[in-house]
């Protein structure tokens, strides 16, 4: 029975010599117990030929054999917490057993070691990458989650966890590499879902059928000895300096729009005047466009100073209405 990924693994999915090792551990701890008692008791009969004396003997031995019980048990069977795996040698098969969280009997001549004691927990990974589309770098973090699987615990005992993060993450950035070159940054952030799915669909990732990738997927869990749960796109975004450029390109749309109405024009009859020839009346000039920009900048501060300037005075004479409100400043006023 294969161990069902994402739920407490159950000791059952592993295979080992259950049956001789409970006889193993009955018999020695069956000896441990009455082995005391007899001994004693034979040994004050040998000397008194009493037999109330070798009955008090045999009492004396059967507690000196409850104390040998306890010191012997942990070498008897193995403990395993939930959500932990035991990986024990076995010093005379010299093969790796495997053992599921409960109580289990062991050979006494199993030894364990610090890194015998295996996390079974879902372990999540998390990486922010940037990767090349069509038309510029897009930023992407994602995520997977792998767990150990019981059947294969010796192997996974093996690996650390950088080693199986490096390898899946490996696996993914490349994919993720190639699929985004097909894609617009713009594209690519938009369907970042859909492009999650096609990646979880290609590796076999949480169904029951195989995709294109789903071999190198396989390959891995079997190396690190686990199962690969979920691959996730949490979030994609622009690059820093593209995102800096849309940032500038919106600041300069904004002063734009404020300057066309402090010109009391739209947007589309400013651009249409810096476009006429010079010598039209109604041509804007770099000169008179230059001016309309700072007088902006000054109409933006005197907001921040919160001056009361009458708004039809801003509309109908741009430079009219900072002149009264730098007087107004300059008369501390509010």
């Amino acid at each position: 029975m294969a161990q069902q990924v994402g739920i407490v693994p159950d000791d059952e999915v592993v295979e080992r010599n259950r049956g001789l090792r409970l006889f193993v551990c009955v018999i020695t701890l069956a000896v441990c117990f009455t082995a005391p008692a007899f001994v004693m008791n034979l040994l004050v009969w040998f000397l008194f030929s009493n037999a109330i004396f070798a009955m008090v003997a045999f009492l004396i031995g059967l507690s000196v054999g409850t104390r040998a019980v306890t010191a012997v048990f942990p070498y008897v069977t193995k403990h395993v917490p939930a959500w932990q795996g035991l990986v024990t040698l076995d010093l005379v098969n010299k093969e790796m057993v495997v053992y599921g969280p409960g109580l289990h009997p062991s050979f006494p001549w199993e030894k364990t070691s610090s890194t015998s004691h295996q996390s079974l927990r879902v372990m999540y990974k998390q990486h922010t990458e940037t990767y090349p589309t069509k038309d510029d770098l897009l930023s992407v973090r994602y995520s997977f989650q792998f767990q150990a699987d019981l059947e294969r615990l010796e192997k996974y005992a093996g690996v650390n966890e950088g080693d199986i993060d490096k390898g899946f993450s490996g696996l993914f950035s490349g994919d993720l590499s190639s699929r985004l070159t097909n894609f617009s940054a713009k594209a690519a952030k938009k369907n970042q879902k859909k492009i999650a799915g096609e990646i979880s669909d290609a590796f076999g990732i949480g169904t029951t059928g195989a995709g294109s990738k789903t071999n190198e997927k396989q390959l891995l869990e079997d190396t690190y000895g686990g199962n690969l749960l979920n691959f996730t796109i949490e979030d994609a975004d622009f690059s820093a300096d593209l995102q800096k450029a849309r940032t500038a390109l919106s600041k300069a749309e904004l002063r734009f729009s404020t300057i066309a109405k402090l010109q009391e024009m739209t947007k589309a009859e400013l651009k249409r005047r810096m476009k006429l020839p010079k010598g039209d009346p109604e041509h804007v000039s770099r000169e008179m466009y230059q001016q309309m920009f700072d007088n902006s900048i000054i109409a933006d501060e005197i907001g921040k100073k919160n001056i009361n300037v009458n708004i039809h005075e801003v509309k109908g004479d741009a430079a009219k209405a900072v002149t009264v409100a730098l007087a107004n400043l300059m008369k501390g006023g509010n």
